[in-house]
């Protein structure tokens, strides 16, 4: 299973060209290989968020994308060991957060 962070998912959705061949061909590997695409449980919560303050916009409803992310990826569930791992890192990390600086899109295409 390829573990993809939540700004891959609105990627993929909103802005396919944003990913990177290197990535994309992962992405596509994995998917043929049936070991398919996974995200942290946080990354529906993120998603909310980003929508709710402006940063992406949705032609569905947030309920509607997010059941689509749900069928799309197997959604992981956080437990104790990520968040003390989590804990450890720099109080900056990550420096930058693409999925934060990203101006307001709209989903229109879907996921490919």
């Amino acid at each position: 299973m390829l573990l993809v962070d939540t700004h891959v998912v609105v990627w993929l959705a909103l802005e396919p060209a944003r990913i990177s061949k290197k990535a994309r061909a992962a992405i596509e590997e994995a998917r043929r290989s049936a070991q398919g695409l996974g995200i942290s449980d946080v990354s529906l919560l993120e998603i909310g968020v980003i929508e709710s303050k402006g940063r992406i916009k949705l032609n569905a409803s947030l309920e509607t994308f997010l059941s689509e992310v749900e069928a799309r990826f197997v959604v992981l569930p956080i437990n104790g060991r990520v968040c003390v791992r989590a804990m450890g890192l720099p109080a900056r990390y990550p420096r930058t957060q693409p999925i934060e600086s990203s101006e307001p899109r709209r989903w229109s295409k879907g996921f490919p």
